[in-house]
């Protein structure tokens, strides 16, 4: 099973590329710079894909080094 990290992933093509991956049975993390977005996301993904615990959604601004860095580090703590 693959781990992907996709930023951007809370909607558009980020959006599609990590529902395809969770159809494939992979675990996916995705970011977004909007909390609410990230939430409404992640939900959707979990109902769609029938497994939360391989959804992770993250606030993330990748323009920020801090923000990535802690974005990282939770991805790999819960998928290892």
């Amino acid at each position: 099973m693959r781990r992907t990290l996709i930023t951007g992933g809370t909607r558009g093509i980020g959006y599609a590329v990590a529902a395809r991956l969770l159809r494939r049975g992979d675990r996916v993390a995705i970011t977004g710079t909007s909390a609410d977005g990230v939430v409404r996301a992640e939900r959707a993904l979990a109902d769609g894909c029938g497994d939360p615990g391989r959804v992770l959604g993250l606030e993330c601004d990748v323009r920020d080094r801090g923000s990535v860095h802690l974005a990282l580090q939770t991805v790999v703590a819960r998928f290892g």
